[in-house]
């Protein structure tokens, strides 16, 4: 199985797991997605305000091979990358396009007051941004060095913000500070390659 194809099968587990589980809560099993300061009763949308978060989650997790193989000088490290920061944009979108869906099902205010939803703006300029770098990527094949690192950057500080500051479960806060350290390893290795050089 190529890279790709498990960075794509990854993917569609993690979207299955999200969907099931969307499904799971929205009927009131398992764990509720309750805001700090708000109460169950006020939770609406069900199933599309838990897949808005949980898509989320999928997206996070996929950055993780991501950020450990952006730095690598390798064939395969490239490959890595380019299959997983595909994916990843891939599921980045489609969270948006999940939480676009919350405005036209009536929900877009209530997400908004209770910190689901923090403003669609610079999400959708990161969307934008990141779709146009993924193209870039696929059709020219070469590194564009200071802004796919502006745009890594702006990705761990916009996915991170969210979860650590605005997510209520301690699973998301755990996820963020995961990318963080994940980041910064990555980040140290590259530079001890480039002094070693």
């Amino acid at each position: 199985m190529s890279v790709i194809q498990r960075a794509w099968f990854g993917y569609a587990i993690l979207t299955i797991l999200a969907v099931v589980a969307s499904l799971a809560l929205s009927n009131g099993s398992g764990v509720g997605l309750v805001i700090p300061g708000d109460s169950v009763e006020n939770i609406q949308g069900g199933f599309w305000i838990y897949l808005c978060v949980l898509s989320g989650w999928v997206g996070m997790i996929l950055l993780f091979p991501t950020f450990l193989a952006i730095w690598g000088a390798s064939y395969e490290s490239r490959a890595v990358w380019l299959a997983y920061w595909t994916v990843s944009c891939i599921a980045y979108l489609f969270q948006i396009t999940i939480c676009i869906s919350l405005y036209f099902a009536g929900l877009w205010d209530w997400s908004l007051s209770n910190g689901i939803i923090q403003s669609i703006w610079p999400s959708l300029i990161l969307a934008a941004w990141w779709s146009f770098d993924v193209a870039r990527a696929w059709v020219y094949g070469t590194w564009v060095t200071v802004q796919r690192i502006t745009l890594h950057i702006a990705i761990v500080v916009m996915v991170t913000q969210a979860a650590i500051f605005s997510g209520s479960l301690v699973v998301i806060k755990l996820l963020g500070g995961a990318l963080i350290f994940t980041s910064l390893v990555s980040f140290s290795i590259a530079m001890k390659r480039r002094r070693a050089r």
